[in-house]
C-alpha cells in the first residue's frame, strides 16, 4: 500500500508533465506501473475551481495513477471507470489526504465520468448518483453561504451611497 517509486517528472508544457521515470504503485491487491513517457496534469481541476483545490497537494500520485487508468486501463477493459474512481479515492486515503478532500475530489470524478465519452467503458454512475449528489449538495451548503456574504461586502463597498456633509 505504498509507492515503490519517486515521481519523476518535467514539464512540458503550461499544464503537461512527462514521467521520467516509471511511478510504481502497489497495493494489497493491485499492482499499477505508469510507464516513464506518461503524460499527466496531475489532478484536473478546472481553472474556476483553483481557488478552491489546487492541481496538486498531497493527492498528486493518486491523480497521475486515475490518469493512467483512465487513459490506459478503462479503454482496455482491464478497469471499468467506476474501479478507476474508487482506487483514487484509496490511494488517496492511504497517502493521508483528508477525508472530506478525498470525497469531494472523488464525487467530482465521478461525475465527470457522467459526461466523459472516454469513461463510457462499463459507465455505471447511476450506483454512484446518490453518494455524489449528497457530497455536492453538502459542498455547496458549505461554500455558498461564505461566497454570498463576501458577494454582500463586495457590493456595498462598490455602491455605498456618499454622504454629503
Amino acid at each position: 500500500m505504498t509507492f515503490r517509486t519517486e515521481l519523476e517528472v518535467r514539464r512540458r508544457g503550461a499544464a503537461q508533465w512527462t514521467l521520467l521515470a516509471d511511478l510504481v504503485y502497489e497495493g494489497e491487491t493491485d499492482r499499477f506501473t505508469v510507464p516513464a513517457g506518461f503524460v499527466t496534469d496531475y489532478a484536473t481541476v478546472p481553472d474556476f475551481l483553483v481557488w478552491l483545490m489546487n492541481k496538486t497537494g498531497p493527492y498528486t500520485l493518486a491523480a497521475v495513477v486515475h490518469d493512467w487508468l483512465l487513459i490506459s486501463e478503462v479503454p482496455a477493459h482491464r478497469v471499468t471507470s467506476r474501479d478507476a474512481d474508487g482506487i483514487f479515492r484509496r490511494i488517496m486515503r492511504e497517502e493521508g489526504v483528508t477525508l472530506p478532500k478525498r470525497w469531494l475530489m472523488w464525487s467530482a470524478v465521478r461525475l465527470a465520468a457522467l459526461f466523459s465519452a472516454r469513461r463510457a467503458y462499463g459507465r455505471d454512475f447511476y450506483k454512484d448518483a446518490p453518494l455524489v449528489l449528497l457530497i455536492a449538495a453538502l459542498f455547496l451548503l458549505s461554500v455558498l453561504p461564505p461566497l454570498a456574504a463576501l458577494l454582500v461586502l463586495i457590493t456595498r463597498a462598490l455602491f455605498r451611497p456618499l454622504r454629503v456633509i
